[in-house]
């Protein structure tokens, strides 16, 4: 559902105080995010001697490294994260911007998009997923592939004809996205330990919220410098290769 609520937020902000103010909001939610993330997992810490017990990054990190199935999710996780977030960001300048869409509409249109969402958490959740590694390897190189189809329905010359055909492959991205979502985080969790498993995962969450302000920043300079083909094809080739070189090797997880 916050794939749904998520765009539509965010084209209410955008109409109401602009894109770049948006932009500062979400980046303040994200650092709001990151001081307080660490310490979900110790709600009950009351003493300045308790707070020496928060995660230990350097513990994360050798618990990330020595796990390929968790290194690999995590790296995937974090990287993707930078590209993904271009449909929030990116896809609503280019819709009102490119005359695809008026403001008024925007936030219906990307919850119609985001409708795929719904249905790819559906999938997730009744179907079994046995080598989750490879999965996620063919998930990433479909978003990929997505992306360079998406880059090209931005040149359609009719905007009626190009806004269904962005929506619908907006859907796409959003279905097989949130089918790999929680396949990644069950593949991640069941490989650590129970000692380290609250603090990596703390620490994923953590990690995550940092990457928005980072993509949100670069696509937002990318988004006004480019045309949007050369964006998506950009963004495309990118996390096909993504997925080629993190998910290399076996996939036996």
């Amino acid at each position: 559902m916050l794939q749904i609520v998520n765009p539509i937020i965010t084209a209410l902000l955008w109409a109401w105080i602009s894109l770049p103010n948006t932009l500062w909001v979400a980046v303040g939610i994200s650092l709001i995010g990151i001081v307080l993330l660490p310490r979900v997992k110790y709600q009950g810490v009351r003493s300045a001697d308790d707070n020496a017990a928060l995660p230990s990054f350097k513990m994360v990190v050798a618990s990330v490294l020595k796990q390929p199935t968790v290194r690999k999710v995590f790296l995937l996780e974090t990287l993707l994260g930078i590209f993904l977030v271009s449909e929030i960001v990116a896809i609503p300048y280019i819709l009102v911007t490119g005359g695809f869409v008026t403001e008024k509409y925007l936030g219906l249109v990307q919850g119609i998009a985001g409708i795929g969402a719904v249905v790819g958490a559906s999938v997730a959740f009744f179907k079994k997923t046995p080598n989750a590694l490879k999965i996620l390897r063919v998930t990433t190189i479909s978003i990929g592939a997505l992306y360079l189809i998406l880059a090209f329905m931005f040149g359609i010359t009719s905007k009626t004809v190009a806004l269904v055909a962005v929506v619908v492959v907006s859907m796409v991205i959003s279905l097989i996205s949130t089918f790999a979502s929680p396949i990644s985080y069950t593949a991640m969790q069941t490989s650590l330990s129970e000692e380290t498993r609250a603090d990596v995962i703390t620490w994923y969450y953590t990690i995550q919220e940092m990457v928005y302000p980072i993509g949100a920043a670069l696509v937002s300079i990318l988004m006004v410098g480019i045309s949007p083909t050369k964006l998506y094809l950009l963004y495309g080739f990118m996390i096909i290769l993504i997925g080629l070189v993190v998910m290399r090797g076996k996939q036996n997880a």
